[in-house]
């Protein structure tokens, strides 16, 4: 790799023109094609334990004792390098300054490269953990930033939609809903009112979602993302369809079993045979006009509610209620 820099950009013994050097964290080092130390960083200086002027004219050979001659094609990682109780890895490359090939040498501490690689191996697998916890939810997790184009969802959405999760990344809600994977968007809703909402959906495959969307603010107070949990309620609902249809089928046998019980006004009449029975009935007809008490015994089962509720029929009390105490 050859860097170019333009003219004016580093005049020797400047510090302003140096302060792009300073800058960069890793140690830097400048030489020309003999490799005759021009510049060296403070950060090369710090990590070699040695002060920057003192770098400054010493040759590379100096730093680097196993450097080879002729130098090999460039970019090319050096042996490590021991400074005091630092062990730095070593870059050697091209630079171009106005026309004039140099050669830039990049030092870095290895303890510092190890202490990167480690939490860098951390975070990925924190973020590999954390893509299993979001793949795993059995609830679909909708995010989009603040203007409602999709950033992230999880693998649940794809059976909710039918449709593959790359497929939603990059589209807008609006779109979405245009299409009529789902609708009415809860996103937008969020947008709109700026607060947290939780509504009923339903998809193109004619699924009943549950979706509540919740709202990110930045310092500002801006939306910059909205986060929805969805479930589908399909089958919840369809078993709460049932359930309802039972109860009304249940109410009408009840009805139908009421009237057969002759719980109904005009259903206390019923065909005897028996003689004692038929001298019962007319005592009924007869006592139902008398404002008395009437005694009723008889074991049970042999029918004394229904005689209690045909003299209630056949008086004047008969619109009013009739109340059985047990």
């Amino acid at each position: 790799m050859t860097y170019r820099i333009e003219p004016g950009a580093i005049m020797s013994g400047t510090k302003h023109n140096l302060t792009p050097f300073e800058a960069i964290e890793f140690g830097i080092i400048v030489a020309d094609q003999h490799r005759k130390i021009l510049f060296a960083s403070g950060d090369a200086a710090r990590l070699l334990d040695q002060p920057a002027a003192a770098l400054t004219g010493a040759f590379l050979h100096d730093l680097f004792p196993d450097l080879p001659r002729p130098l090999p094609a460039l970019p090319q990682d050096l042996p490590p390098l021991t400074a005091g109780a630092r062990s730095l890895a070593a870059r050697l490359e091209t630079l171009s300054v106005t026309g004039q090939n140099l050669l830039l040498a990049t030092l870095v501490d290895l303890a510092t490269v190890q202490g990167l690689q480690n939490q860098l191996r951390e975070k990925t697998e924190q973020i590999r953990e954390l893509e299993t916890v979001f793949n795993s939810s059995f609830d679909e997790i909708f995010v989009t930033d603040g203007e409602g184009t999709v950033l992230r969802v999880n693998k649940a959405g794809e059976t909710l939609y039918d449709i593959e999760v790359k497929d939603l990344i990059g589209k807008n809600v609006r779109e979405l809903v245009e299409k009529g994977y789902f609708n009415p968007s809860i996103t937008l809703k969020v947008l709109d009112q700026k607060k947290r909402v939780t509504s009923v959906q339903t998809t193109k495959q004619h699924k009943k979602l549950i979706a509540t969307s919740n709202p990110i603010f930045d310092e500002a107070g801006n939306i910059i993302r909205v986060v929805t949990n969805t479930r589908d309620i399909t089958e919840f609902t369809n078993l709460k369809q049932k359930l309802e249809d039972t109860e009304q089928l249940i109410e009408t046998y009840r009805n139908i079993i009421h009237e057969l019980r002759g719980s109904g006004p005009e259903s206390t009449d019923f065909i005897v045979s028996n003689p004692t029975m038929a001298k019962i009935m007319e005592m009924v007809h007869r006592i139902a006009d008398v404002e008395s008490t009437v005694l009723i015994e008889g074991e049970s089962g042999v029918g004394k509610s229904f005689v209690a509720r045909k003299i209630h029929d056949l008086s004047s009390r008969k619109d009013q209620p009739f109340v059985v105490v047990y």
